[in-house]
């Protein structure tokens, strides 16, 4: 059995196909910028970062929006 890859297709996988545009909208949750990054085998590898420079950072760098809360396990 062969399996052959439609024209259109093949032609459209560029490199640049999942670069970022301006509209796309990206967002990040304050658990996982902020995490302090566990070793299993010593503390904690990175300092704390205060909420609001998370914030202020994701924003200078584009962000759209911050989740400040999953909704896993709600009903």
């Amino acid at each position: 059995m062969t399996t052959s890859v439609p024209e259109n297709v093949a032609s459209e996988g560029t490199s640049d196909e999942y670069d970022p545009r301006k509209e796309d909208k990206f967002s990040f949750g304050l658990w996982t910028v902020g995490n302090w990054g566990r070793d299993p085998f010593s503390d904690f590898v990175r300092p704390p970062l205060d909420p609001v420079y998370i914030v202020k950072k994701l924003s200078e760098m584009g962000a759209w929006g911050v989740n400040l809360h999953d909704i896993e396990g709600t009903v």
